[in-house]
C-alpha cells in the first residue's frame, strides 16, 4: 500500500499470531511536521511497501510513547524510508523503559531496504533505547550529522539478526553536530566518515587510532579505526559464577599474621576496623525468621536403582526480552539453625540470549558443590545480555537422608539500564512473567511455587546499615473526640505517570520495644487517579493489613501499570495502645520498574490531628527505622557483599580474642623474668660506667653531704637543743609552743629527707615531677592547715637541672617554713602557671601578717630573695598586718635547665 502525499503508513497491533501481519492503515501526519504528533503504546511506523518521507521542521516534535518491542520506522522491503530533522525539530522517545525499547531504520532479511536519518541541527532524543539500528539485517543504514545533536542508548549499524547489513555514518566537514552513545552496545560494519564529534559513555574522541571491540569483533573501518570505550567500573562479581572462578579466588593467598602476639594483635585490630568500616556503607542485615512463609520447595525424590534422577528446571519467561544484569537467588531459611535450607549444592543457569536466538550458560555449578551461602543471597552478576528466557537447572542429587530435594526463597532478575546500572526487579512483572517448575511441594501458607517471586523473603527490610536523624509518622489521639473512623492520605505524583506498586512500611515501635506493625492499620483501600476528583478510578483493597504485615516484610499493593497522578489511601481499623487510639507508618513508596515516584511528593490528610499534619513529609522522605530506604538491586547487591565481610570478621574477631588471651599468658609469664633481666641490664650498666661517672659521682656526693649537713643536720640540732631545754622547763604555754617547734621541725627533716632521696633515685628531674614534690612538701609541713593548689593544665614537660632544683626546694621551703611557723594561718592556696614563658609560683595565706616596711627577723626574706636572684628570677612580697601574706616567684622557662648565676651562698 503506497503512501499518499502528507501521510505515512502505520501499522496498528504489530504481528498476528502466527506471523501474519495486522492489517496497515493509512495516518494523515502533518508533512512536513511542524506540530506535536504522538505515536502511542501499541502503534509504530512501518512501510511495508514503499519509500516514505518525514521532514521535521523548526517546532515540529514527533513524540514516541512507549514503543513497541519491534519496530519504530521500520522499512522491512525494497524501498527507501527518510527521516530529515531540520534546525528546531526533535524525535523525543518517552517511557521508553522496560518493553519496547528499540528503533530501526532500514531492516530487511535479505531485501533491499534502506533506511536514512539526516540530523540537520536538530535534535535526537533517545538516550534510554536498547537499540538505535540502522542498516539491520542485510539493509543499509546511513546517518548524515550536519549539526545538532543525537543521544542513544546504544548504537547497532548493519549487523545482527540474520544478516549482514551495510551502515554509513557521515560527519559534515565544519559541522558542529554531535552522536552520543551513553549505554553499553556499540556495533559497527563497513564505512565510517568522521569530521564531527563522536562520543561514547561521555567519552570525546576526535582522533580514532585504536579499534573498538564489541561482542569479540575488533573492526578496522577503511583505515579508520574506532577507538575501543574506556572500561567501565562494572559490579565485582559477588559470587563465583564459575567453580574456577572460586578456585581463582582461593589461591590468592591470603594476609599472614605475625608470629609475635603483640604485632598479631595490633594487626587483627586493624583489619577489624576496616571491616567495620566496610560493613557500614552497605545494607542492614537482620534476617527476620517467617515461620508461615518458607519459600518453594521441590518434591521429594528417591534415586532409582542406576542412582540417577532427571534434573529439575525452574524456567522464567517475559513476553518483551528485556536487558538481563544480574540474578539473586534467596536461601529459604532453616527453621531450627536460621541458616540455609537445603539450598541446590549444584545448578546451572542459562539465559536465552534474543541476538544469539539460543541459551547460553552464565552460571555453571554442575560438576562441583557451592558453597553453603547461610542467610545471605547469592549474586551472579555481570551478565549483560538482552533475554527473554531465565533456565535454572538443578540436578537431583541425593543429600544425607538419602532423598533428593532442595529449596529456595526467592529468585530476583534484576533488569539492567541503560547507562549499564542496576533497575528494577523482573521477576515480579506480573502477566508479563510466566513462571514454570518440573514440580513443587505445595503445602501454603508454607511452601508454594508462587512464593519464587513474590518479594517475601526473610532478609528483614531493604534498610542501609548507618543510621538518621530522621523519624517516622507516630500519631496518637489523646482525644476520643479527633478520632474518625478512617484516616485519609492522598499523594500528588505532580504529573499522570505508570503505577507499578505501592508499598506501604511499617512504622518503628517507641522505645526500641519489639513490637512489629505497631500502630499498623486493620484496613487499606488505595485509588489510584488520574484526576484529583478520581473519576475514572482503580481501587485496590487490603484486609487484615496488620496481620498480613506480621508474616510479610512489607504491605505492597500492585498497580499493574494503571495511569494516574493521584493517590487517596484510607486507613480504617487503627490499633489502640493505652487505651488511645494510634496510626504509626513509616514510608509509602510508589514506584514503577524500581523508579520511586514518590519521592517527596505533595502529601495531605485527613482526620490527624492538626498538630501532627508537619510530620507527614516523613511519609515520602525515603527513609523509614531511622535507616535510607534501599532500591531492591542496591540492597540484595549489598547483602551479597556483605557475606564474606560478615564471615571474615567473625573469624578476625576470634583470632583477635585468641591473641589476646596469648599475649595476656605471655605478659604473666614473663613478668618476673623481665624484671630480673630489667635489674640485671642496670647492674650491667651502672658496673660498665663506673670509671666514667666516679669523678661525676664524687661531686654529687659532695652535694648531697653538703645539703644534708644544712638541712637534717641543722634540724636535727634544733630539736636537739630544744630537748635539752624542756627537760628544765616547766609544762606551761612555752613548753607547748616549744613542742610545735619540734614538731614542725621534726615535719621539716622528714621531708627534706625525703627529697634528698628522691634526688638520688630519679636520673633526671622534669618540671611537673618537681611540682608534685613541692606540694607534697608543702601538705607534710603544714599538717592541719587547709590547703588550696592550682596547677595550670599547660605545664611544661621540661628537664630541670639539679642547682635549680635545689634552689627552687630550698626558696619553696623557707616559704613553707614561714607559713608553719610564724603566720598562724588555716588557709594556704598554692599557685603555678605560666605567664609569657615564665614560671609563676605564688603562695597566698591569711595568716597574722606583718608590716613588709619593717625588719622581720626570722623570716628569712634576705635568704629567698638571693635564691630568686640565683635563679634568674624575681621576688615579690606582699603583706598587710591581719590580712595574710602573699609570696611570689616569678623565674623564666628558659633558665630552668641551666646553672643558677651564682654560686651557692645562701642558706637556712
Amino acid at each position: 500500500m503506497k503512501a499518499t502525499a502528507g501521510a505515512i503508513l502505520v501499522t496498528v497491533g504489530g504481528m498476528l499470531a502466527g506471523g501474519a501481519r495486522a492489517e496497515e492503515v493509512s495516518l494523515t501526519m502533518p508533512n512536513p511536521l511542524t506540530t506535536t504528533f504522538t505515536v502511542g503504546s501499541g502503534d509504530y511506523l512501518q512501510s511495508g511497501q514503499a519509500s516514505w518521507t518525514l521532514d521535521i521542521n523548526s517546532g515540529g516534535v514527533l513524540e514516541v510513547s512507549k514503543p513497541r518491542w519491534e519496530t519504530v520506522f521500520q522499512q522491512d522491503v525494497a524501498g527507501t524510508s527518510m527521516v530529515n530533522i531540520a534546525t528546531g525539530g526533535t524525535i523525543s522517545f518517552t517511557n521508553t523503559t522496560g518493553r519496547g525499547r528499540r528503533f530501526f531504520v532500514g531492516n530487511a532479511a535479505g531485501g533491499a531496504a534502506v533506511g536514512i536519518i539526516n540530523l540537520k541541527g536538530g535534535t535526537i532524543l533517545g538516550e534510554r533505547l536498547a537499540e538505535f539500528s540502522l542498516g539491520r539485517d542485510g539493509a543499509e543504514g546511513y546517518l548524515n550529522i550536519s549539526g545538532g545533536a543525537a543521544t542513544v542508548g546504544s548504537l547497532v549499524m548493519g549487523t545482527g539478526g540474520t544478516g549482514g547489513g551495510t551502515a554509513k555514518i557521515d560527519f559534515t566537514a565544519g559541522s558542529t553536530g554531535t552522536l552520543s552513545v551513553v549505554g553499553k552496545d556499540v556495533a559497527f560494519f563497513e564505512r565510517l566518515f568522521i569530521s564531527g564529534q563522536l562520543t561514547h559513555n561521555g567519552i570525546s574522541s576526535g582522533n580514532f587510532t585504536n579499534h573498538f571491540h564489541t561482542d569479540g569483533y575488533s573492526v578496522a573501518l577503511l583505515g579508520v579505526t574506532l577507538p575501543e570505550p574506556p572500561l567501565l567500573p562494572s559490579p565485582p562479581l559477588i559470587d563465583p559464577r564459575f567453580p574456577a572462578e572460586w578456585h581463582a579466588r582461593q589461591a590468592i593467598p591470603c594476609e599472614e599474621w605475625a608470629r609475635w602476639p603483640r604485632t598479631r594483635l595490633r594487626q587483627l585490630e586493624a583489619e577489624r576496623s576496616r571491616l567495620l568500616a566496610a560493613i557500614s556503607v552497605l545494607p542492614q542485615h537482620d534476617p527476620i525468621f517467617l515461620s508461615n512463609h518458607l519459600g518453594y520447595h521441590s518434591m521429594f525424590e528417591e534415586p532409582g536403582s542406576d542412582g540417577s534422577l532427571p534434573p529439575h528446571q525452574i524456567v522464567f519467561k517475559w513476553e518483551f526480552p528485556s536487558r538481563l544484569d544480574s540474578i539473586a537467588l534467596v536461601p529459604a531459611f532453616n527453621p531450627k539453625e536460621f541458616g540455609a535450607y537445603a539450598f541446590p549444592k549444584r545448578f546451572k543457569i542459562e539465559v536465552w540470549d534474543v541476538y544469539m536466538a539460543a541459551f547460553e550458560t552464565v552460571v555453571n555449578w554442575m560438576d562441583e558443590d557451592f558453597p553453603d551461602p547461610g542467610p545471605y543471597p547469592v549474586l551472579g552478576g555481570g551478565i549483560d545480555r538482552g533475554v527473554s528466557q531465565v533456565r535454572i537447572t538443578v540436578p537431583q542429587v541425593a543429600r544425607e537422608s538419602g532423598v533428593a530435594y532442595y529449596a529456595l526463597g526467592e529468585i530476583y532478575l534484576f533488569r539492567q539500564t541503560a547507562a549499564g546500572g542496576v533497575a528494577d526487579n523482573m521477576a515480579i512483572w506480573g502477566r508479563s512473567i510466566d513462571v514454570e517448575v518440573s514440580d513443587s511441594f505445595s503445602m501454603p501458607p508454607l511452601w508454594d511455587a508462587q512464593y519464587l517471586n513474590d518479594s517475601i523473603v526473610s532478609l528483614g527490610f531493604p534498610l542501609s546499615d548507618e543510621t538518621v536523624e530522621v523519624a517516622d509518622l507516630m500519631v496518637t489521639y489523646d482525644d476520643e473526640a479527633q478520632f474518625s473512623d478512617n484516616v485519609q492520605l492522598t499523594l500528588d505524583l505532580g504529573r499522570v505517570q505508570d503505577i507499578g506498586r505501592i508499598d506501604f512500611w511499617p512504622a518503628a515501635a517507641p522505645y526500641l520495644l519489639a513490637l512489629p506493625a505497631f500502630g499498623f492499620p486493620e484496613k487499606i483501600t488505595v485509588e489510584m487517579s488520574a484526576n484529583p476528583d478520581f473519576k475514572p478510578v482503580k481501587v485496590v483493597k487490603a484486609n487484615n493489613a496488620s496481620r498480613r504485615m506480621h508474616r510479610e516484610n512489607l504491605l505492597s499493593i500492585i498497580g499493574e501499570g494503571y495511569d494516574a497522578q493521584y493517590i487517596r489511601v484510607t486507613m480504617e481499623g487503627l490499633s489502640e495502645y493505652k487505651g488511645k487510639r494510634i496510626l504509626g507508618l513509616g514510608e509509602i513508596s510508589v514506584s514503577e520498574y524500581g523508579e520511586v515516584l514518590s519521592a517527596n511528593c505533595k502529601i495531605t490528610a485527613q482526620g490527624i490531628p492538626e498538630e501532627y499534619l508537619d510530620q507527614l513529609p516523613r511519609l515520602v522522605d525515603g527513609y523509614s527505622w531511622q535507616r535510607r530506604i534501599l532500591p531492591q538491586g542496591e540492597w540484595i547487591k549489598g547483602l551479597a557483599k556483605r557475606r564474606p565481610l560478615d564471615r571474615r570478621l567473625v573469624v578476625v574477631e576470634q583470632k583477635l580474642e585468641q591473641a589476646r588471651i596469648e599475649w595476656q599468658r605471655i605478659k604473666q609469664r614473663s613478668g618476673i623474668w623481665a624484671g630480673v633481666i630489667i635489674v640485671m641490664g642496670l647492674v650491667g650498666g651502672l658496673v660498665a660506667q663506673r670509671q666514667m661517672r666516679k669523678r661525676g659521682m664524687n661531686k654529687l656526693k659532695w652535694r648531697i653531704t653538703r645539703d644534708l649537713h644544712d638541712e637534717v643536720g641543722s634540724s636535727l640540732g634544733s630539736i636537739s637543743l630544744t630537748a635539752e631545754q624542756l627537760k628544765h622547763a616547766e609544762v606551761n604555754m612555752e613548753v607547748k609552743e616549744e613542742l610545735c617547734d619540734l614538731s614542725l621541725l621534726a615535719r621539716e627533716a622528714w621531708a627534706s629527707l625525703r627529697e634528698v632521696v628522691w634526688v638520688i633515685d630519679e636520673s633526671t628531674i622534669r618540671l611537673p615531677m618537681l611540682i608534685q614534690k613541692l606540694v607534697e612538701r608543702a601538705e607534710r609541713v603544714l599538717g592541719e592547715v587547709e590547703i588550696f593548689v592550682e596547677i595550670s593544665e599547660d605545664c611544661p614537660d621540661c628537664v630541670v637541672s639539679l642547682p635549680f632544683k635545689r634552689h627552687l626546694i630550698m626558696f619553696f621551703k623557707e616559704v613553707v617554713h614561714n607559713c608553719a611557723r610564724h603566720s598562724q594561718a588555716t588557709k594556704v592556696w598554692i599557685d603555678f602557671s605560666w605567664v609569657d614563658h615564665h614560671l609563676q609560683l605564688s603562695v597566698r595565706d591569711n595568716g597574722c601578717g606583718f608590716d613588709s616596711s619593717m625588719s622581720t627577723a626570722g623570716w628569712g626574706l634576705g635568704s629567698m630573695k638571693g635564691r630568686a636572684k640565683e635563679m634568674g628570677g624575681t621576688m615579690q612580697v606582699t603583706s598587710r598586718i591581719g590580712q595574710g601574706t602573699t609570696i611570689v616567684l616569678k623565674i623564666p622557662l628558659a633558665s630552668l635547665s641551666g646553672e643558677p648565676s651564682n654560686g651557692y651562698t645562701t642558706s637556712n
